[in-house]
């Protein structure tokens, strides 16, 4: 009888302890799972649900396949696809040169104002995998850090999906501020500025007097001295939105730091030109220092958004200098 009870007893508390614990998951599981699932969800472009299985199991910023099935349904919700940015919206990107096709993206044109949700979308899942691993923000991501938290094939797997990422969200950006047409002409939308920002006549020391010495040298297209209007988001004269201008460059500088070794080994007519871009923007960055001496620690180098703001909050000069040699050559 007591052996029976015994059993009974035994057979109560492996019942209830299967109940209570044996059943649930583990919250790595839990991950697995919530990954597998939101990969479905994103074949079938169900971004925000993707979303809330992803955040609810929480951030995990050092599994890889966490970090890309997150920054792919926070990009999914941007409006940013794959298929038809390698289908369509790529061999655009130097057309007209040297980068003005991005503004002639698919989904450039979506970006109407700062605050733009699909533009905050795809930053989301940029800075997810700028700052992979941990990497603090006021730090800069570069590729070695990154490199720090992961496997070689990781890391690789992370930075491919960046460039595409970046270059996308720099095509919104030069669209919306560049007031690009959809011929990715700047100045030719339905905005009234035909330069980025409003300059002032800056002193220079590397081959230009001043700033309106340069815009008159005919590579800035529709941004001439002196009729100079720039976007009126970026701000007025002696008042430049640091913030906005800074996402510019952080978004530009990292491009740079990404696309050479992304694109090395990768054989196709669609990244044949991006050498030549590489070129270009390493020698724009050349003028910016040599006119402005100290923009490479300013600006040139500056990979994180935190660190762009808190090095030009005394003075925006570096920054129109960066964006009058960069931007206003990149788009024109």
């Amino acid at each position: 009888m007591l052996k029976k009870f015994i059993h009974h007893l035994t057979a109560f508390f492996l019942v209830a302890c299967l109940l209570l614990t044996g059943c649930s998951k583990s919250a790595q599981e839990k991950k697995e799972d919530a990954i597998v699932s939101a990969n479905i969800l994103l074949t079938k472009r169900k971004c925000d649900a993707a979303i809330t299985l992803l955040e609810g199991v929480g951030r995990d910023v050092k599994d890889v396949k966490y970090l890309k099935a997150l920054a792919s349904a926070y990009a999914c919700k941007s409006g940013f696809g794959v298929l038809k940015f390698f289908a369509d919206d790529l061999a655009l990107t130097s057309d007209p040169a040297p980068m003005g096709g991005t503004a002639r993206y698919s989904t450039s044109s979506d970006m109407d104002s700062p605050t733009n949700a699909e533009y905050a979308n795809l930053q989301t899942a940029i800075d997810l995998l700028l700052y992979a691993g941990g990497i603090d923000a006021s730090l800069d991501p570069t590729l070695e850090r990154r490199a720090a938290f992961f496997t070689d094939a990781d890391a690789k797997e992370i930075n491919a999906f960046l460039m595409y990422l970046l270059i996308v969200q720099i095509g919104r950006y030069f669209y919306y501020y560049g007031n690009a047409n959809t011929a990715g002409v700047k100045g030719g939308g339905a905005g009234t500025n035909d330069c980025f920002m409003n300059y002032e006549n800056l002193a220079f020391s590397g081959g230009f007097t001043n700033m309106a010495d340069y815009l008159d040298g005919g590579v800035t297209g529709a941004c001439v001295s002196p009729a100079t209007v720039g976007h009126p988001d970026l701000g007025a004269d002696n008042a430049i939105d640091v913030a906005l201008a800074c996402e510019g460059i952080v978004l530009l500088n990292n491009f740079l730091a990404i696309f050479p070794t992304v694109i090395t080994g990768m054989a196709g007519d669609d990244f044949e030109d991006l050498p030549v871009l590489e070129t270009a923007l390493n020698a724009g960055k050349l003028l910016v220092e040599a006119n402005t001496p100290g923009s490479d620690a300013k600006v040139n180098n500056v990979l994180s958004q935190a660190r762009c703001e808190s090095l030009n909050a005394s003075s925006d000069d570096y920054i129109q200098t960066y964006f009058a040699f960069m931007m206003e050559t990149l788009v024109q």
